[in-house]
């Protein structure tokens, strides 16, 4: 797995939530959210997981 010098220090929080078989990563960091997704695992912000998965009516 190549990651550009941006993500390096983001690493350990991908490494980990491949060896957790994570399905979503909730951050901040604009190096890991301008990804998208890794490994098939949603990286979005606070906000946007709570508009997600707690909708409000």
């Amino acid at each position: 797995m190549y990651l550009n010098c941006a993500l390096q220090d983001d690493a350990i929080i991908l490494a980990t939530a491949l060896a957790a078989n994570g399905e979503v990563i909730i951050t901040g960091d604009q190096d890991l959210l301008t990804l998208n997704e890794f490994e098939g695992i949603l990286i979005i912000t606070p906000t946007d997981f709570l508009n997600r998965y707690f909708p409000t009516r």
